[in-house]
């Protein structure tokens, strides 16, 4: 595993530099499973890797912004649009599907074309997933977990965005690997556990109809509202604890961003049935979504072979 790690790390290259800078456009950044001709054929389980593309809130002005041989997922846009929080780890493959990595770590990206920095260095055997910044800027929250059973250094951590000051906030296994930081940095949400970031007090937020067990959570800007992807699609929950709404019915959900605006809602998934072809190898095609924060104004951003997942968006 060490070996691999530290061959997926020389490889990274990411442009996020002038030109396209998120300061200049809105942009969505999302992780996109694309085919390795490296390894086609030669290596099953480093077929597919996950790079990471931008584009433009209504679908166009499409940029590449990694072609290398890991798994790159969860891109996290700064405060300020400046620098670009996602995670980097070897791919890995099981049955008919390649997701996920092993031995993934926070890596840090600048607008300004400067070379991306690893941030995160976990133990081996565990993964570091879910990056989110808190609203100063100043640090990032993300979870680290065993890649199999629950073990003790599991838990939701916190790092400067220097890479320096790392600490546990709260330990244990959590829901879900991406997390959400309340606009007023006082609360991290993990599912619909909220974790007060000053005492470590937990509280759950009680929301019928939504699953136990959501894949993703996001803050609304306005700090009022918790939208959350589970099994069934995207809900929409108060944080005072009043009534949910499931805004749009989709499987394989995978990630979901808020507009700057709070108006709209990315996220990954797929609207139609899906029936693996016999000895295929790969994830459940998935696309991007936008929808408004009420379910209307459902549109489609992309049509690509792979599954596409986990946007980011900035202003």
């Amino acid at each position: 595993m060490r070996r691999i790690a530290a061959a997926v790390a020389l490889c990274g290259a990411i442009a996020i530099g002038p030109g396209s800078a998120a300061s200049e456009e809105p942009r969505i950044v999302s992780a996109r499973i694309v085919s390795n001709e490296q390894y086609a054929g030669r290596n099953p389980a480093r077929e597919h890797v996950a790079d990471l593309f931008s584009f433009r809130p209504d679908g166009r002005g499409l940029r590449r912004l990694t072609a290398t041989v890991a798994w790159e997922d969860d891109p996290a846009w700064s405060p300020n649009g400046r620098r670009l929080a996602f995670t980097r780890g070897a791919p890995v493959c099981h049955g008919l599907t390649c997701e996920g990595s092993t031995g993934s770590s926070v890596w840090v990206a600048h607008t300004n074309g400067a070379a991306p920095r690893r941030l995160t260095r976990p133990p081996e055997g565990y993964l570091d997933r879910g990056p989110a910044w808190s609203p100063d800027g100043r640090r990032i929250a993300f979870v680290r977990h065993y890649g199999t059973d629950e073990a003790v250094e599991d838990g939701i951590y916190v790092i400067d965005a220097s890479g320096r000051g790392l600490r546990r906030l709260q330990a244990g296994r959590t829901e879900t690997c991406r997390i959400s930081w309340s606009p007023d940095g006082r609360t991290i949400a993990a599912g619909l556990a909220l974790l007060n970031v000053a005492t470590g007090e937990v509280r759950v937020l009680h929301a019928a109809g939504v699953p136990r067990e959501p894949r993703a959570v996001a803050w609304s800007p306005t700090g009022r509202l918790l939208a959350v992807a589970a099994e069934d699609g995207v809900h929409v929950v108060p944080i005072d604890g009043g009534r949910s709404r499931h805004i749009v019915t989709a499987r394989f959900v995978d990630g979901l961003a808020w507009s700057p605006d709070g108006k709209r809602l990315a996220f990954g998934g797929r609207r139609t049935p899906w029936t693996p072809r016999l000895g295929a190898r790969g994830s459940p095609p998935t696309d991007l979504f936008v929808v408004s924060a009420d379910g209307s104004s459902l549109r489609r951003l992309t049509s690509s072979p792979g599954a596409e997942f986990s946007p980011g968006w900035t202003s």
